[in-house]
């Protein structure tokens, strides 16, 4: 069974520990869980400190496809979508051979080993604050990639939209008075903040009367979201699914490990190499009895073969025998 609850928590805050109760075998029993670290994390005394200003590192080289979309664009026609750019683009390329891609090969080859030798000088330059402060930024990427990468798994898997507050009811109602034809203005915009402001301490001065019908609107929105979660946990339970529910898992765990501090990080590293090497052991192990059954078996029938054969060759023996005494 899912736990709506932390269905609900994840879309909040973009952050999801998924964990499957079931086997590959059976996949209607599934769960999601939450670790507490990914929304609490433990704050260290590096952490409280201000970061360290950095210099920008070495833009990362482009990889083969890129290239290719990159000079595409230079011949595609200005006015043209991007999204029927990059279709265009990945139809050609699915079209051209293997000669014609080496020299986009090439070219990110060249790229690439520029980026390394740049990167490593730069690595160079830092100190060890600056050095740590790199790690960390690398590792909010990676979350933030992460966090992207479930979100987009979530839409493909069509989840439902979440359900929203009183208060956004009470804020939609008001736009929609103060822009009819729905052409709002830039959220950041200092109009627009200046009026939500304002909303908002017109909200907190409300009633309980006059803030009952947003309520109302909330919980029928809550209700829908909780009918449709119950059918999208349906929908998830088909074996099609299964693949998109793994790399979710996959992420999700990714996402644990980029929230651990370094020691904590190390010991995982540690962990896993350790049962990474009991997997390969057991595999080997395995492996080896495999051959040894293997080769029982061959021994086996070469002693059937040969006695076989002794057999043949007395009873011929014996017929010669037979045939010369008649």
């Amino acid at each position: 069974m899912f736990k709506s609850k932390h269905l609900d928590l994840f879309w909040r805050f973009s952050n999801l520990s998924l964990s499957s109760s079931s086997s590959s075998s059976s996949s209607n029993n599934r769960s999601f869980s939450i670790s507490s670290s990914l929304f609490f994390p433990t704050t260290t005394e590096s952490q409280r400190q201000p970061p360290t200003t950095i210099p920008p590192p070495p833009k990362r080289s482009s990889n083969v496809f890129a290239l290719f979309v990159r000079d595409c664009f230079k011949r595609f026609p200005s006015d043209m979508p991007v999204r029927e750019r990059f279709s265009r683009a990945g139809q050609e390329w699915r079209q051209m051979t293997a000669e014609q891609k080496e020299h986009y090969q090439k070219m990110s080859t060249e790229e690439f080993v520029k980026y390394k030798s740049a990167m490593n000088e730069y690595l160079g330059t830092l100190n060890e604050e600056e050095m740590a402060q790199f790690k960390k930024m690398k590792k909010d990427q990676i979350k933030t990639k992460n966090r992207q990468r479930i979100k987009s798994k979530l839409r493909e898997l069509n989840y439902p939209k979440r359900s929203v507050s009183s208060y956004i009811f009470y804020i939609r109602d008001h736009l929609k008075q103060e822009y009819p034809d729905g052409k709002y203005p830039p959220v950041k915009s200092p109009e627009h903040l200046q009026k939500v402001k304002q909303w908002s301490q017109h909200w907190h001065q409300l009633t309980s009367e006059e803030r009952k019908p947003f309520e109302e609107q909330a919980e029928a929105d809550r209700k829908r979201y909780f009918e449709e979660l119950e059918q999208w946990k349906h929908e998830l339970a088909k074996p099609e699914n299964e693949e998109k529910f793994r790399q979710l898992e996959r992420l999700s765990k990714k996402m644990e490990v980029a929230n651990l501090s370094e020691e904590r990080a190390e010991l995982h590293t540690k962990r896993q190499r350790r049962v990474a090497a009991k997997i390969i052991k057991k595999r080997l192990m395995k492996k080896a009895n495999e051959l040894k059954t293997k080769k029982k078996a061959k021994s086996v029938a070469a002693k059937k073969k040969t006695a076989s054969k002794a057999k043949k060759s007395t009873k011929k023996t014996l017929k010669k025998v037979d045939e010369k005494q008649s």
